[in-house]
């Protein structure tokens, strides 16, 4: 009984695929709400299994478990694989010690196991409990891992109430036949230890494990405070730091506990309410021989035998060219392989074809994306992972960042919009894109929000400058202006202006000591019949305004043209630039407004 997250390298092969057609025993699929269950052989045992996985999953959500991490955990596309004999499962065990075994993949769970047998419930349950360990998240030792999954298959149901911590005679045996390992040596147990690799010493860790969480789980001294303990070991927390936080006990002394509980100081069982289950019919549905050859083939892939798998694949392609599962798994094989190219191809023909499995169109996504493919092929793909699985964050924002930089901001913004919750190493990048789009489509109010958002969310100078100048961006608008280089000539340079400004003048340059006065324009200056100043009343007195060039002056209601000489009053809003260091005799005029 081996957990194992991700799909795993096995060991060297001798055959490759042998299609289950030509096998004795025919398979069966068994279905009922959401489990599924593949069983080969008689289905009449299969049927009184899956009734005892119905109830058996309500446990994990009573609300007097220990824990409620567990409550919402579903299993992803769980497939129960049931064998009809051991020999029958013997090609496709992981190893040599490993009598049933759960695989949990990015694309689907699976449960395997050998023929029917007495122990079939408590093997089944403690599988189960894997697949829901995984659904939720934990990332537990190995210890705690196989034997939290062990105390569950020890559950019972009477009447109302699930009774766990059975005695297990064949693990008490085994304690009491052979020295313990010390808690120190069982803590350090991983999946790739020596120690997991005879069936001797794994019996002897699976025993122990399931026994030192018995204890913590059935004990008084340690029961109160489980869930605390398994919280501080899914963060990382050594053993023996959690021992001491959450216990105030050495090792040592859990250790003397323990011995203690094995000389038959046992804890009473722990009774937790039944949820009844509600009994979904389970039909049951002959698989024909492709169907039958496809469960194991996906089983092959589950377990990283990509030989195996790929000769399976191909088998399979052979008699249904056209289901895009089929090419989707050839891609999959094609990677872990190193052919990128060839996955590429295969996962775009599986697109084609419909592929259902947001994971696998996510992953051509990426692909697609690291080998530079056209960005068509790559917004395709995640636009599919959102029609199958719309509460995908992930895919949302990077079709929201693909479409910002093709300059598609509104649909940008309506990705970022549907996102629902940014985690933390990603919210500048959010907020930031956010802003952008909602600046480029005239959003201003809802930019500079979210321009404010990445700036709290900023954590390096640079990203603070980034967010300042999204704000400011936000506040303003695209503006030209003339300024004047340190040999006398100008040019035009772009600048932003406060949003709403309507008397912007490019004319004014940024080192102008200007000034602005009302008056009445009295006279047009000219040389040459070309203009080359006015003259303009006010109460304190004249205001000579040179015009050296007529084209870098903004005239507002003015009148289509100027006669040279004296002018019929007309009231004018003028700014120039001041002569130096008196500004009262006027200057170089920039802008003239009629009023």
């Amino acid at each position: 009984m081996q957990l194992l997250f991700g799909l795993w390298r096995s060991f060297a092969l001798a055959c490759l695929f042998v299609s289950l057609s030509s096998a004795s025993e025919a398979w069966s699929h068994l279905q009922s709400g959401d489990l599924n269950f593949y069983v080969q052989g008689d289905a009449s045992s299969a049927r009184a299994q899956l009734l005892q996985l119905q109830q058996f999953r309500t446990l994990f959500s009573s609300p007097g478990l220990f824990t409620h991490d567990l409550a919402d955990a579903k299993p992803n596309g769980l497939r129960i694989v049931q064998f009809a004999s051991a020999s029958e499962y013997k090609s496709f065990r992981l190893n040599e010690i490993a009598d049933a075994y759960y695989l949990g993949g990015a694309g689907r769970d699976l449960i395997v196991l050998p023929g029917f047998g007495p122990q079939q419930d408590s093997i089944s349950a403690h599988e189960y409990s894997h697949a829901i360990f995984h659904a939720a998240g934990w990332k537990l030792p190995s210890w705690l891992n196989e034997g939290l999954a062990e105390f569950f298959s020890t559950a019972s149901l009477y009447g109302d109430t699930w009774y766990l911590g059975n005695p297990i005679p064949w693990r008490l045996s085994t304690l009491h036949k052979q020295r313990l390992y010390p808690l120190i040596v069982l803590f350090a147990v991983g999946p790739e230890s020596a120690i997991r690799q005879s069936r001797e010493t794994n019996a002897l860790f699976y025993s122990e494990s399931w026994a030192l969480t018995e204890l913590l789980a059935t004990s008084p001294r340690y029961s109160s405070h489980l869930a605390d303990f398994i919280s501080a070991l899914n963060r990382g927390v050594s053993a023996s730091q959690a021992f001491s936080s959450v216990y105030g006990e050495t090792v040592d002394a859990v250790e003397s506990d323990l011995r203690d509980w094995l000389r038959g100081a046992h804890s009473e069982m722990l009774a937790v309410p039944a949820i009844r289950a509600s009994s979904p019919a389970i039909s049951t549905t002959p698989l024909a021989p492709i169907e039958s050859d496809s469960v194991i083939a996906d089983l092959l892939l589950a377990q990283g035998r990509w030989d195996r798998a790929q000769a399976a694949y191909e088998d399979l392609a052979q008699r249904d060219p056209e289901n895009a599962d089929y090419l989707g798994a050839l891609g999959t094989i094609a990677l872990q392989k190193g052919n990128r190219i060839a996955a590429a191809s295969y996962w775009k023909r599986a697109l084609d074809g419909g592929i259902s499995d947001p994971d696998l169109c996510m992953r051509y996504a990426l692909l697609a994306d690291e080998e530079n493919l056209e960005k068509t092929e790559i917004r395709r793909a995640l636009r599919r992972v959102i029609e199958l699985q719309p509460n995908s964050d992930d895919a949302r924002y990077r079709l929201a960042v693909l479409e910002s930089n093709e300059g598609n901001f509104a649909e940008a913004a309506a990705q970022l919009h549907e996102i629902r919750s940014v985690p933390e190493n990603r919210a500048f990048h959010y907020w930031s894109t956010l802003a952008y789009a909602e600046e480029e489509i005239g959003n201003r109010s809802e930019s500079l929000a979210a321009a404010q958002k990445a700036g709290q969310c900023a954590r390096t100078p640079e990203e603070r400058g980034t967010a300042n100048q999204l704000a400011y961006t936000a506040k303003t608008d695209f503006a030209v202006q003339f300024v004047r280089e340190a040999d006398g000539t100008t040019h035009l340079v772009s600048t932003r202006v406060p949003h709403g400004t309507t008397d912007w003048n490019p004319f004014v340059q940024p080192d102008d000591h200007l000034v602005q006065i009302d008056g009445q324009l009295s006279t047009v200056q000219c040389s040459g019949g070309q203009l080359t100043g006015f003259i303009v009343s006010t109460v304190q007195g004249p205001v000579s305004l040179l015009v050296p060039d007529p084209k870098r002056v903004l005239m507002r209601n003015s009148p289509p043209e100027f006669s040279c000489g004296p002018q019929q009053a007309m009231p004018v809003h003028v700014e120039y630039a001041a002569n130096q260091p008196d500004r009262s005799h006027g200057g170089l005029l920039r802008g003239m407004t009629f009023r």
